[in-house]
């Protein structure tokens, strides 16, 4: 059976047509090829759901990682009050400075 999909926002169309002509294939092939690799990064993704999908550490990232982690806990109790990152004082509804 087949069900037409309505694409609503003129960047996917745009996307899955430039995909489409790079690879040599249909649109509905660079979809489907797409959707499928998404499908199965999910499936194979540790990170939590609704978050985006994580991407392989080379060992050294993976190291320096650990390091700054590691460091980040070893300070947290030096931390003063106040001083996070959060300057949303700052910036009015839109995002803009004021």
């Amino acid at each position: 059976m087949t069900e037409i999909l309505v694409l609503e926002s003129d960047e996917a169309i745009r996307l899955a047509r430039e995909l489409a002509e790079r690879r040599g294939v249909s649109v509905d092939a660079a979809i489907v090829d797409s959707l499928r690799l998404a499908r199965d990064a999910l499936a194979t993704d540790k990170s939590a759901p609704g978050t985006a999908p994580s991407v392989p550490l080379t060992p050294e990232q993976q190291r320096r990682c650990d390091d700054l982690l590691e460091l980040a806990q070893e300070l947290a109790p030096f931390r003063k009050p106040g001083t996070g990152s959060d300057h949303s004082d700052m910036y009015d509804d839109s995002g803009l400075p004021l």
